[in-house]
Order: C-alpha cells, then structure tokens, then sequence
C-alpha cells in the first residue's frame, strides 16, 4: 500500500478508499485484469473497499478480521491518538524486541516468524502507520461504512471471511454479516496474527476457498 515497503516513500493518503484505488493502479501496472483480494485486518476493509469501488477488476474476496466495525479498530484509534514522538516510540520499542512482540502474539518467536515480523516492521514508517490508523478510523466510524459492506455482500463477488480460533470473539463482524458471506472459516489454534503463526495452513485454506 501507498507509505509502505517500496511504496514508503510516497505520501500515505487520507482514505482507505484512495488505498484501494492504488491497489488496482497496482494491479495495471502488472498486467492483471481481475484477481481474487485478499486482506488481513486493515487489508481487509480495503480489500472490501476495492471490489465496492472496482467490482468488475474482483475475482473473489477473502477478508480475514477485517475491519467491519469502530470496535475492531481499537488498536488503529490508540495509535491515530498518539503523538508523532510516541507513535514513533511505540513502533521503535517492536523493532527492538521483535521476539518479544511475537510472544506477546502468543507466538513462539521462532527465527522464521522473528525475520518475518522484523521485515514487517521496517517495511512500515511511523509516519504511514499513523496516517493509515486515521483513515481506518475515519472509515469504520462513518455510517455509510457498513452500507458499502453490505453492498459488496450481495454484489454477486463471493466474500470469503477467515477468523482465527482465538480471536474471533474479539472480531466484531456481526453474525448475520457473517452470514451473508460466500464462506465463514475459523482457522484452528490461531489467533489475529494467523498468516504469521501458520502460514501453510492459512495459505492452504485461502487456496481451498478461491483456488
């Protein structure tokens, strides 16, 4: 996304909705017509977004915790009310101890899953962090938000929702949204950070709901 990895240079823009038009700007540069979107948490409401804005470039979506609702932005609202020095802090204190962020995940911070999350973490500047915490919160908050979900729901685009065991109480996608849904998958033994903890699993269960 824009502000992050090789696009962190560029400025990070102030709507999740301006995220998802890069994606497909992404997705033209490469050649590719239509795709299935896969997002996780932030990722999934613009993955949402995307095939709202661009039905016709959308496979499929998988959207695993993505935010559906303010609730699930808690940790986007923390950071959106931080000062720049803090949030800065904040994510300087991960780099330093990315074993210890992993254990706090309820991880094993295994060297694999470490050199993952420390890519993770230089990939993304405060800066960025911080504008995309206030566009998610701006986005989750406004009424027309669960409007534009519910449209993609019955747009005819098959909407995948993927939750780990141990955090999908935490997610607040309502039962009748989750309904709604093409496919509702609980990966077993997982928590919010699924695609970092089992990879292989997770991967093998987006590959059964899209492949």
């Amino acid at each position: 996304m824009l502000g992050y990895g090789s696009h962190a240079h560029a400025m990070t823009p102030e709507t999740l909705e301006a995220q998802a038009d890069h994606v497909v700007g992404e997705m033209d540069r490469l050649g590719i017509s239509r795709a299935a979107i896969m997002g996780h948490s932030v990722g999934g409401a613009v993955a949402m977004l995307l095939a709202a804005r661009h039905p016709g470039r959308v496979e499929a979506v998988v959207n695993v915790e993505g935010n559906v609702t303010l609730a699930d932005a808690f940790w986007s609202a923390k950071v959106a009310a931080m000062s720049r020095p803090d949030a800065e802090a904040l994510l300087e204190g991960f780099r330093s101890d990315v074993p210890g962020w992993i254990s706090g995940q309820k991880m094993e911070p295994t060297a694999q899953r470490v050199a993952w999350a420390r890519r993770m973490f230089d990939a993304q500047p405060a800066s960025s962090v911080q504008a995309l915490a206030r566009a998610v919160v701006t986005a989750t908050s406004s009424p027309g938000y669960l409007r534009m979900l519910e449209g993609v729901l019955d747009s005819g685009i098959p909407v995948h929702m993927m939750a780990g065991e141990r955090s999908r109480s935490g997610w607040a996608a309502p039962e009748a949204f989750l309904r709604r849904a093409a496919s509702f998958t609980i990966q077993p033994r997982v928590g919010h950070m699924m695609p970092l903890e089992d990879p292989e699993a997770f991967l093998s269960l987006v590959a059964s709901r899209v492949g």
